[in-house]
């Protein structure tokens, strides 16, 4: 098929962020369970943080050689004074299935995001905000008789609760939940599902890295429930209480992936109170000196790596490589 300067570009894009999305993420779903196991010995937070850098791995590393290596070496080194050039069946395959990739992905980040602004809008019609004593900030009370906590909201979340959890919870029960709902969103836990929800997986329309997905969400519940304890025994048994008077509830009632509920029924009930009973993790203060070096490290690594994708050498290499994969 003949294919124009532009929109070679575009196919070329497409077929090398499927290739090496499907190698990384091969990689990813091998290594998936010693990872998740070397998390087991990890605080919550540190291992929440592995499994989101582990799941987002493949899809980063796929934008980084499209951006970083394909791009430049395709619009420097390829003549745009050509007007049209043949490209095989094998590359538009290729480009097809990366479309359709991220068809299947922002598929389901955009259903996700219209049903979140549709359940805040609903409640907003329906409910006011109240200054509720732990909350931070005001809290938008509904009139459900369903048990509704959660953290509404992407880029400004806010914390929706329900009037039959207020009658349910004592105040010191309820103080406790709201902190739980206060570390998802200082976490901006709901953003980090929208990103999930976004990355494509190794294949369209195959979930083979959502256990990844799942495994990150109860390390992150398990987070905010050790940032609402507080390091506290008495607080720790507080939340337990708390999350056991919720789920004698009823299950509550969904309202979008991309945000985060206090009680989930895709999460062990019976885990997070026996965890919170024995006694919370203390907090994990992160030391300063630490996260600076990483910092250093990952500039460092950066630098190099854009050298590196700017040197002729290179960028000759891999226009050769795009004009192999064009005409395979």
């Amino acid at each position: 098929m003949i294919l124009s300067y532009e929109l070679r570009l575009m196919v070329l894009c497409a077929a090398v962020f499927l290739l090496v999305n499907l190698a990384a993420g091969i990689l990813a779903r091998w290594t998936a369970p010693r990872m998740a196991r070397w998390a087991e010995g990890m605080p919550a937070a540190r291992a929440a943080r592995l499994l989101f850098a582990l799941r987002l791995a493949p899809t980063g590393l796929a934008g980084l050689v499209v951006a970083g290596f394909c791009v430049p070496a395709y619009l420097w080194l390829e003549p745009s004074v050509a007007v049209a050039e043949r490209a095989g069946w094998p590359v538009l395959l290729l480009a097809t299935a990366g479309a359709a990739l991220w068809l299947d992905s922002g598929w389901r980040a955009a259903r996700a995001w219209v049903c979140a602004r549709r359940w805040v809008a609903a409640c907003r019609r329906s409910g006011q905000w109240v200054a509720l004593a732990g909350a931070g900030e005001e809290v938008l009370v509904t009139p459900d008789a369903a048990p509704v906590l959660a953290l509404a909201g992407v880029w400004r979340p806010r914390i929706v609760v329900s009037s039959a959890m207020l009658r349910e919870l004592s105040p010191g029960q309820l103080r406790a939940a709201l902190a739980h709902e206060q570390a998802h969103r200082d976490s901006r836990e709901n953003l980090k599902r929208l990103l999930l929800l976004g990355a494509p997986d190794v294949l369209p329309f195959l979930r083979q890295l959502a256990f990844v997905e799942r495994a990150w969400s109860r390390y992150a519940e398990w987070c905010a429930d050790d940032r609402a304890a507080a390091g506290s025994e008495e607080r720790g048994a507080t939340l337990a209480l708390a999350l056991v008077r919720v789920a004698r509830l009823g299950a509550a009632p969904a309202f979008s992936p991309a945000g985060s509920s206090f009680l989930t029924p895709d999460h062990s009930l019976a885990e997070r109170v026996d965890r919170l009973v024995a006694g919370p993790a203390p907090l994990v203060v992160e030391d300063s000196p630490r996260r600076w070096w990483t910092r250093l490290g990952l500039a460092l690594a950066a630098s190099g790596l854009l050298a590196l994708a700017l040197h002729p050498a290179t960028q000759a290499a891999v226009h050769d490589f795009l004009e192999l994969v064009l005409r395979a």
